[in-house]
């Protein structure tokens, strides 16, 4: 991790423990080692790819976003959640694509996959599976495809009793 990465960390770390002495009281040293947990937690959360292309610096972020603010009726409730986003962007040209990368085949310029319409070479499709995996390798993630598996086999015991009572009342 660079110098960078590490001051940012460090700046978010001390944002939160001023934040935490403010709102509950005492000093912000107090509340510096949950902040660091918190913003490493972050930082580990989101990982960032930038390279040089013919039209600008492109940009790949991956980002898993564990909650969301929603304004339910004017009041702004904070809900858990666990969304995996990509977004490509190209200085000079804004955003140009999200999700996950789609793979090409025999393109002419040599692109190997896309994300939207920003066409990736295969060292950039490399670094860029290399973000999402270790952005999955999260226990958010990890504990998030378990609630899946549980949430579609749920589903399948209901799909299949609502068959069979479907058989036994003649419908």
């Amino acid at each position: 991790m660079d110098r960078n990465a590490l001051k940012k960390i460090m700046t978010q770390a001390w944002t939160l423990a001023k934040a935490g002495a403010a709102r509950f009281g005492g000093s912000p040293v107090e509340y510096l080692a949950e902040s660091l947990r918190i913003a490493w937690k972050e930082q580990n959360m989101r990982q960032t790819i930038s390279w040089q292309t013919s039209k600008g610096m492109a940009t790949v972020v991956v980002h898993l976003q564990t909650s969301k603010t929603i304004n339910a009726d004017g009041d702004l409730i904070t809900v858990p959640t666990c969304d995996l986003h990509i977004t490509a962007t190209v200085e000079g040209l804004g955003l140009v694509g999200s999700g996950r990368p789609q793979k090409l085949v025999n393109h002419p310029s040599g692109a190997v996959a896309t994300i939207g319409k920003l066409a990736l070479r295969a060292e950039n499709l490399l670094q860029v599976q290399s973000a999402i995996a270790m952005v999955e390798a999260t226990p958010e993630w990890q504990a998030h495809l378990v609630a899946d598996k549980k949430a579609e086999q749920a589903w399948r015991e209901a799909d299949a009793h609502r068959a069979m009572m479907r058989k036994v009342m003649g419908y």
